[in-house]
């Protein structure tokens, strides 16, 4: 999420990503969105993370390597925190606000 959308409500963050899911209306449309994987554990995405960390260094989404590897012990600190079914709360929550 490059910027929150008028009206929006964050509706989850972490210390890894500032926005993980947001509510808003548009028109006549309720939209729930979720700027992660919630399928995704966290060793997934350090894995994939290290098989492209050559790109995302070259590509300055990192200053330095350095930073790269705060990055990583950051997501590996919150895989410690969390658990499956927090991690896919808002979707829980999504599916049974459609089912009444």
């Amino acid at each position: 999420v490059f910027e929150m959308p008028k009206g929006a409500t964050l509706l989850a963050s972490d210390d890894v990503n500032r926005v993980m899911g947001v509510y808003f209306k548009s028109r006549n449309s309720e939209i729930w969105g979720l700027q992660y994987h919630p399928d995704y554990e966290y060793c997934q995405m350090i894995s994939l993370s290290n098989a492209r960390k050559e790109r995302l260094l070259n590509n300055k989404i990192f200053n330095n390597e350095k930073d790269y590897l705060k990055h990583i012990s950051l997501i590996e600190a919150e895989d410690k925190k969390l658990n499956f079914k927090d991690r896919t709360c808002e979707v829980k929550n999504w599916l049974n606000f459609l089912k009444n």
